[in-house]
């Protein structure tokens, strides 16, 4: 009986120290593993994380999933899925199956509408999907991607202050509504080609000295020309932001490394 226990607890250590610490409770499909893709010539695919804390402080998230067929004819998207990891180290899993009749160019879709949550560290995506190139043919074909979440570095906030807007290759400009507390946020390349993609991630910083994320863009291809902010965000009145401060990454190849930009914006 002895023997027996010791088995059993000897299998639940392996099967735990196997799962990395992480807890991935609630997963109906099996958890995306996938790399740090820089750009894909058939499926243009980025991601919007929108946070703010309410008047009580309480942190909430939404994430908005786009993505546009760049090729082909006969155009269908079968099955999205994508999985983020929170700051517990739990999975959280959204995914949709499509109707085989329904033909899109370009989707998207709103698929954690304000959701409370301790934060967002990375998250992936997997899209499967089917068109026609040239022929009668079908290619069935799937785009994965993963994505780390920016995180606030203070170090780069003080080194940042003592940068001018020329330095950057992408500049960065915001719209508001002073009345209703609502931004919206633009990127420009001033750079040659349209190779790569980059990664933003906006903080905002109260007059009071506390720091929260407001508004990130992931995996957003240069190919796709300037990114503009669809729609106003807003903050809750409550809340009076000093500045905002842009994080901005750009990979432009498959080695992993990146070149890093940031800019201050004063809330004037």
């Amino acid at each position: 009986m002895k023997k027996l226990l010791i088995f059993y607890l000897l299998l639940v250590t392996l099967i735990c120290s196997s799962c990395g610490g992480y807890q991935i409770d609630g997963l109906k499909y099996e958890k995306i593993e996938a790399n740090h893709l820089i750009q894909d010539e058939t499926i243009s695919s980025y991601l919007l994380i929108k946070s703010s804390p309410n008047e009580k402080g309480k942190m909430y998230y939404n994430i908005t999933l786009y993505c546009d067929f760049l090729r082909g004819t006969g155009r269908y998207f079968h099955y999205y899925q994508v999985d983020y990891k929170n700051q517990n180290d739990k999975y959280v899993q959204y995914y949709h199956i499509f109707d085989y009749s329904e033909t899109y160019r370009k989707y998207a879709q709103k698929f954690a509408p304000h959701e409370r949550t301790d934060g967002i560290k990375e998250i992936a995506v997997s899209i499967d999907y089917e068109y026609k190139l040239g022929s009668e043919e079908v290619i069935n074909d799937n785009l994965k991607y993963h994505e780390d979440i920016i995180t606030f570095d203070q170090t780069k906030y003080d080194y940042c202050k003592g940068l001018t807007l020329d330095t950057n290759p992408f500049i960065v400009s915001m719209d508001k509504i002073d009345s209703e507390n609502k931004y919206k946020f633009n990127v420009t390349s001033t750079s040659e080609g349209n190779i790569g993609h980059f990664d933003m991630q906006v903080y905002a910083i109260t007059k009071s000295g506390e720091i929260f994320p407001f508004y990130g863009i992931y995996h957003y291809e240069l190919q796709r020309g300037s990114y503009s902010t669809l729609s106003y965000e807003e903050v809750t009145n409550s809340i009076e932001i000093s500045e905002f401060f842009f994080e901005l990454r750009y990979f432009k190849d498959e080695s992993g490394n990146f070149e890093n930009y940031c800019q201050i914006i004063p809330n004037n």
